[in-house]
């Protein structure tokens, strides 16, 4: 079972992996 903290660690990482994706288009 994944902790908080890893769960939201792993939704600001795709988060910031749109992000990037976004200014890079």
């Amino acid at each position: 079972m994944e902790s908080i903290e890893q769960r939201v660690k792993k939704i600001v990482a795709e988060q910031l992996g749109v992000a990037e994706a976004e200014i890079k288009a």
